[in-house]
């Protein structure tokens, strides 16, 4: 799992929330662009191993209008281990193949 939100420094008040969404939205670009950056990374065997946190397994999974909310536990690269609660929008473009993957972390 890649936060795209980690990498754009936030600000306080409304005017940093709006703008915060917008730096965002342009990382996520640049990030996901055609030979962009995560492009390159991930294309590299093990890039990613240890840099990010790495999804244990999965608490819960609710489907809502148009995301879904999905709380994980969570082995970040420091070896501490912790819960985080992702948003995933609807309309992701394998949508289908990471649900399915995340279902099958579930915790039973």
């Amino acid at each position: 799992m890649v936060e795209a939100g980690k990498y754009v420094q936030a600000e306080s008040g409304l005017a940093g929330y709006i703008s915060l969404a917008h730096r965002t939205q342009k990382e996520l670009e640049k990030l996901t662009a055609p030979n962009g950056l995560l492009e390159r990374e991930m294309s590299r065997t093990e890039s990613l191993t240890g840099q990010e946190p790495q999804i244990v397994s999965v608490e819960r999974i609710r489907e809502r209008e148009r995301n879904y909310r999905v709380i994980c536990h969570l082995k970040y690269p420091n070896q501490k281990e912790g819960k985080w609660t992702y948003s995933i929008v609807k309309g992701y473009e394998d949508e289908e193949g990471l649900m399915w993957k995340l279902e099958r972390q579930r915790r039973g």
